[in-house]
């Protein structure tokens, strides 16, 4: 039917381990984990030049403060559409109110 899928391996869980939604409606991060995901999503929107928009993420924070993300949904701009009008002003005004410090590492290179 399909000649490409995606599968998603099983993650690791127990009680060591913990599940983090880092961003969504009304997400704002306060720790250092979840202000290097706002970064990598602000990296992804400047370095698109604006063109996709990676949103409700989702992670696995491990003993050792690894991180495995996962189910994020990525919104591509389409022009002349309402729908990219709304979302694209949306984006600048969440990382123009919240952008950390991580957003201007030079070691990221935004």
């Amino acid at each position: 039917m399909y000649d490409v899928f995606l599968a998603t391996p099983l993650l690791p869980s127990g009680a060591l381990y913990r599940e983090v939604k880092f961003s969504g409606n009304e997400q704002l991060n306060k720790d250092m984990i979840g202000h290097v995901v706002d970064a990598y999503s602000h990296h992804v929107l400047v370095d698109s030049t604006s063109e996709i928009l990676i949103s409700d993420i989702q992670g696995i924070i491990a003993p050792d403060h690894s991180v495995i993300l996962f189910d994020p949904q990525a919104h591509m701009y389409v022009p002349f559409t309402a729908a990219t009008i709304f979302s694209v002003s949306i984006s600048d005004h969440y990382y123009t109110e919240n952008c950390h410090k991580h957003c201007h590492d030079p070691k990221i290179g935004l």
